[in-house]
């Protein structure tokens, strides 16, 4: 699975998400395994950087965390969206 990039409006600021699945690495495997679960990261500008029409750069913005400052690790995709958006609403105190 590769990354998803998706984006939302808050009170007409658009919000950027870049969801991040997991892997994890193992010496007898070549490839990396999906762990099953996700990061995301909100940015507040498009994560992509254009040059002549071709994106040059990409960058994944600010990490999500959980109640104990910890990077927050989401089980199911479908539950990043709504989470994120009350997670940025609290950060910009809306």
């Amino acid at each position: 699975m590769n990354i998803i990039v998706s984006n939302f409006n808050i009170n007409n600021i658009t919000v950027w998400l870049i969801i991040q699945p997991l892997y994890c690495f193992q010496k007898e495997q070549p490839e990396p395994i999906q762990d099953g679960g996700f990061l995301c990261y909100f940015k507040f500008s498009s994560p992509y950087d254009f040059h002549e029409g071709e994106i040059v750069n990409f960058t994944q913005g600010e990490l999500i965390m959980d109640g104990d400052r910890k990077p927050k690790i989401f089980l199911i995709e479908e539950e990043i969206e709504l989470f994120a958006m009350n997670y940025i609403k609290k950060k910009i105190n809306l």
